[in-house]
């Protein structure tokens, strides 16, 4: 769920329909190419459970065909990815296929 912050403006964090995570490449996880490849897999699979990505300084969403723009927002999103995902989706159990 949103923090103080997120709770002061409209955000998918408050519905409880969005999650950040962390960019930590010492550690295994860099959130570009995880960001990238839910969005490749969000073109392949138009459908799929996610609404939004925002990641270094980037968007994407279906409105553009899930292309990456430029973001404008307050936070950059350097230090990590912010994942909307669809309502309907949300209670979806099965694995993300990620490579």
């Amino acid at each position: 769920m949103g923090d103080a912050s997120h709770r002061r403006r409209k955000s998918d964090h408050n519905l409880g329909n969005a999650i950040d995570v962390t960019h930590w490449p010492e550690g295994g996880l860099d959130t570009w190419r995880l960001a990238d490849e839910l969005r490749r897999q969000m073109r392949a699979y138009p459908a799929g459970r996610l609404s939004l990505i925002i990641a270094q300084v980037h968007v994407s969403d279906a409105s553009t065909g899930w292309t990456w723009r430029p973001y404008r927002g307050r936070n950059p999103h350097k230090t990590h990815v912010h994942l909307s995902i669809r309502p309907s989706a949300r209670l979806v159990v099965r694995p993300w296929r990620l490579t």
